[in-house]
């Protein structure tokens, strides 16, 4: 009798392993149909940051938009949902509404990610004027932090 229990505890073992396994291989199964949504994130997402190349994207990009770039700040954490880390970017910016406007529409369709925080801007006190905007944003990256953010 005390045979019979370990041959049917196996055979119950054995069941749930192939039970577990099946799960196992549906799961890879999903992955793989993931597959390309998972290359483009690792695209978007570096390995690491290059924070001159963030300073110089921003350059070209505020130039080519018909406004000026006064100030970029940045900073670095890490976002508690998704383990990344974050570097905070801080953009003081000048020009006029218009084309503030297209620079937040371009930036959302940049292929580099960064997401919007929050803006604001001050009105100029004379119509012939340019606005002075704030921006917030971020981007993320998934290794270590670069030579840039050491302290000495």
């Amino acid at each position: 009798m005390d045979n019979r229990s370990s041959i049917d505890r196996l055979i119950l073992d054995i069941d749930n392993e192939r039970e577990y396994t099946t799960y196992l291989e549906g799961l890879l199964d999903n992955i793989e149909d993931y597959r390309e949504e998972i290359e483009k994130i690792s695209i978007v997402i570096p390995e690491e940051v290059d924070l001159p190349l963030i300073y110089d994207f921003f350059q070209k990009f505020t130039t080519k938009r018909g406004m000026l770039l006064d100030k970029i700040s940045t900073s670095l954490s890490v976002d508690e949902e998704t383990g990344l880390k974050k570097v905070g970017i801080g953009l003081s910016l000048t020009g006029k509404y218009s084309n503030f406007k297209q620079y937040i529409s371009s930036l959302e369709r940049s292929e580099k990610f960064f997401e919007i925080e929050s803006f604001s801007f001050d009105s100029p006190e004379e119509i012939t004027e340019n606005f002075t905007f704030s921006l917030n944003v971020s981007t993320f990256f998934k290794g270590e932090e670069s030579e840039y953010y050491l302290e000495d």
